[in-house]
Order: structure tokens, then sequence, then C-alpha cells
């Protein structure tokens, strides 16, 4: 029997396990407390957590330990939106949790109860839409396959109105799979074994025999009986009386205790309480199907409305206790603090991806791993001054890369600049005639041919043109000319040369007309 622990106020950590802070407590059964928790994640990241915490007496025995990890490796398989996940498992020193996602809800047995305090009952519409959901859910972990994709052979062998949450998004969710009876289990069970709750076992059960997916339905078609009549299915004083019941008692048609069940809705529950396995419906989608198929289901929105009217009260308290963990300075500087602080935590192998793992294996790579985080009693919120953390030293420049860059465009720039001041240089040079390097003259005035005095002489005057200067003649080689045996010029290799006429006059080789234009002499092109 699980009985539900009231939430207090605090919105401070009962304890730190590994990277999981633990608050209040949600649910305490025989052999685990369930707890609202916090994930502290790496950056800052946190997350709103269930946590399943094995009792400290039960956490050094085996076979409890065997059976909690046995929940995570079964639920882990199974992913369909009617099932609480597990999301994580951590182990550390004598301390066992099973990690689940927070569900914003109440247990189906609160939920009734506090129907039933009213004078009221779960609508049936209501009734029927969360028992198809209920039977999804089933049907997910009786398929559910391992690694290989082989059929796991999940059989819950625990459906009862505390293992059903109907959130306030009007989902109903299957959880604990605690004593689940599966192949390959590491805690394996006898089918001689009892385990469950006596009034919602199956005849077969009771009597030791197999069990398979009809044990479920069973246990559903019980449970749905209950939530349409508010009452009790079997009853006793003693765990032999209420077996004696589930075997021979013979069970009323819920129409006979609440007068607005119509007979198909009566069928139903009867077919999957047949005694009989072979005469209950053969798997819990076909349950599931035959409800939804009379219709008239209620929604998820009015489901939600339904249990928020319900659970008010605790629903608000528990709301405010979770935003005041999620708000208050203290969880963000504690958790930001003790994400980076954690050791790494051994894992369990039980094939459940964790987000913070590999932050912690490359921590473990770079660094020792430091000292364990002993919890220590926390002050009050209100008097606690965190110190601000120290800002993250500047990143040096890289200098090389900078010198490099400063040289490149030094570089550039210095012959852009030569190369702008060459243009204008060039642009700006007065065009000079080229000159005898011992005369001044235009080379352009002078003869291409080297003469000497003699030759000049024997030059008549009248064969030289006018616009020749007086000059002219005077204009000789640096070098005199070789001359021969007979006394004539030679040339290179001792050959007489020929002197050549003075060419005419071209300096400068332009006239100007009356404007003032150069016009070229012909001559002098």
């Amino acid at each position: 029997m699980v009985s539900t622990v009231e939430p207090g106020s605090d919105s401070l950590p009962r304890s730190i396990v590994g990277r999981y802070a633990l608050y209040d407590a949600l649910a305490s059964g025989g052999m685990a407390t369930v707890h609202i928790g916090r994930l502290m994640g790496v950056g800052g990241f946190s997350r709103t957590v269930a946590i399943k915490r094995l009792h400290p007496h039960l956490a050094n025995d085996r076979d409890f330990v065997a059976m909690l990890l046995d929940e995570a490796r079964l639920v882990v398989r199974i992913r369909h939106p009617n099932v609480v996940p597990v999301v994580d498992v951590v182990q550390d020193n004598d301390e066992l949790l099973l990690v689940m996602e927070y569900v914003q809800g109440e247990p189906l047995n609160v939920l009734m109860r506090l129907a039933a305090d009213r004078g009221e009952r779960v609508p049936l519409k209501m009734a029927r839409a969360m028992m198809a959901g209920i039977l999804h859910g089933l049907h997910a972990a009786h398929e559910s396959m391992d690694e290989k994709g082989e059929p796991l052979g999940i059989v819950h062998r625990d459906v009862s109105p505390q293992n059903v949450i109907i959130g306030i998004d009007g989902v109903a969710r299957v959880l604990d799979f605690g004593i689940a009876k599966a192949t390959g289990r590491l805690q394996m069970t006898r089918d001689g074994e009892l385990k469950g709750k006596t009034p919602y076992m199956s005849p077969e059960q009771l009597r030791g025999e197999a069990v398979d997916r009809r044990t479920d339905i069973y246990a559903a078609a019980v449970l749905f009986w209950e939530m349409l009549t508010t009452r009790r299915l079997f009853t006793g004083q003693t765990q032999p009386e209420i077996a004696y019941k589930v075997l021979e008692q013979e069970i009323a048609l819920p129409s006979t205790i609440a007068e607005d069940i119509p007979p198909e809705v009566d069928a139903i529950v009867m077919r999957g309480l047949a005694r009989d396995p072979e005469d209950r419906f053969a798997t819990a989608l076909e349950m599931a199907i035959a409800v939804e198929e009379l219709g008239d289901l209620a929604t998820a929105r009015t489901t939600g409305a339904w249990v928020e009217e319900k659970g008010s009260d605790r629903l608000r308290e528990r709301a405010a206790i979770v935003a005041a963990i999620e708000s208050s300075s203290f969880q963000r500087a504690t958790l930001s603090k003790l994400a980076v602080a954690a050791p790494a935590l051994p894992m369990i192998n039980t094939d459940l991806p964790t987000m913070v793992e590999g932050a912690h294996r490359r921590t473990e790579s770079m660094t020792p791993a430091p000292a364990p985080v002993e919890p220590a009693p926390l002050p009050s919120l209100p008097s606690l001054h965190l110190p601000p953390s120290p800002p993250a030293p500047p990143r040096e420049p890289n200098r090389q890369s900078a010198l490099l860059v400063l040289v490149a465009v030094a570089l550039f720039t210095a012959i852009a600049a030569l190369g702008v001041a060459g243009w204008v240089v060039w642009r700006r040079a007065p065009v000079v005639p080229r000159l005898d390097p011992i005369s001044s003259a235009p080379a352009t005035a002078l003869p291409s041919a080297v003469v000497t005095a003699s030759g000049i002489a024997s030059v008549a005057p009248s064969s030289v043109p006018s616009s020749v200067p007086s000059s002219a003649p005077s204009a000789v080689a640096s070098a005199p000319p070789h001359a021969s045996s007979s006394g004539r010029p030679t040339g290179r290799g001792g050959r007489p040369t020929t002197a050549r006429p003075a060419l005419p006059s071209c300096d400068p080789p332009y006239t100007l007309d009356p404007r003032g234009i150069r016009i070229p002499k012909p001559e002098c092109l």
C-alpha cells in the first residue's frame, strides 16, 4: 500500500545525491519513497524530475537493488505517452535512485477518494477515456522488445489505482514496473511467488500458475469496475479472505450499483473479469478498442480540468513548491556550483543515456576527480548570500597573427605610394631633346657618320644645306678614326669609310604657325 506524503513549503533540498537534489516526498511505499527532484546539469541546465529512492535499509539488499534496476531496464524499452518514462539510474555509495519524468497530476486512487468524499464518482465519459489510456500503455509494455528485436514479454502484475497517475493534461499514465515479470530479468521471479496487491491479482496469479498479458487485462477490468461504482470489488480483513473472494465471489454488474452504466460497458467489464484467461480479451489493445468504439469519450482538456478541480489544493501547493525550487536564487547558485564540483557517478549499465555523462567523462580524462560533495546543513533562503563567481580570465590576443597583419598592410601601403609617386613624376616630366655629350648640340643635328677635319674641308660649301648651322662641322667623334696606310680614314676592320652628308637642322623639329600651333618639319619625321 502506497501512502501519500503531504508536501511541505520548504524550497531547500533534503539531500543531494550525485547530480540530483532531492526535495519533498510525494509518496512512500514498502520499498521506496518518491521525491520531487531537480537535475543539476552543466552550464546552469536543470530539470524537475520525480525520483524513486530506495529505503536505506533496503539499499544494501541485492534482491531489492536488482528489482529496482530491472524496473529501469524494462521501462526504458517502453516508449509510449501512457507510460511514465525512466530517464536515469544513479548509484552513489549506499544510495540508489530511479529518476522518472515528473508529471503534474494525481494518482488515480487519490482522485477516486477525493470524489467519493464529495459523494461523487469519476464521470462515465472520463472513466472510459482513462481506461482506454491505461490499456494503451499496458499494450505498449506487453509489445516492447529488447535491443535485438526480441519480445520482452513484460507483464506488469501490479496494475492498481496507486500505479496510475492522471496528469492535468488529461493523460492517464501507468508507472511502477518494479515487480513486472519479463524475460531476461536480473531478479528472476518464480511463477509460484505472489507479488502484487491481492484485490487486483488474477485468479491464475493467486493459484501460482503462469501469467501473461491477460493477467494485466484482468487487473485493469477490476480497476474499471471500481471507477464506475466508487466501491472496492474485493474486500476483506485478511489477505486469505480477499484471495478467496477473488477465486469464488460472484461479481455483480456495474450497472446494478450505478444505474447510468450502459449494457455495453457492463459487457466489456465482465469479459475482462472472466476467471478463465481464455474468456478475456486477448490483448489490452483489443479491450481499448472496445471501449473507444462506444464513442463519446471525454477529451483530454475536460479530463485535465476535472483533475485540477478535484486535486486543486494539493496541486496548487505542489506547483508552488516546484516554482519556488525552480526560481529561487539558492537553486540556481547551488545547482550551478554542484554541477561543476560533483564527481562523475558510476552509472549502471541500463542503456539510459544521460545529458551530462559525457561531460563528466571528459572532465575525468583532463583533471583528477575532486573529492565527493558531502551534504551539509543548508542555511535558510533569506540569509544566504553567495559570493559572485570570479570573472573568466580574458583571452590573450594572438600577437604573431596581429604582427603579420600589420607588416602586410605596411608593405602594401608602401608599394602603392611608390607606384603613385612614379606615375605623377612621369606625367609632369618635360620633353627634353637628347644632346651630344661634347658639344651640347642636339643629337639630331649631327650626321650619323663620324668625319674628320680634312673630310669637312673637302666638302664644298655649296653642298652644305643652308639650314645646317656653322657650328655643326666642329662636332667630332670622341675617338679619332683609324687611318689606313694610304692616309684615308678607316672604320672597323681597316675598311675605308665614306662620310655622310649632314642632315637638315631639326632643332627644333617643328615650326610655329601664326596661331602658335606646332607643325612638325617633314624632313625631321
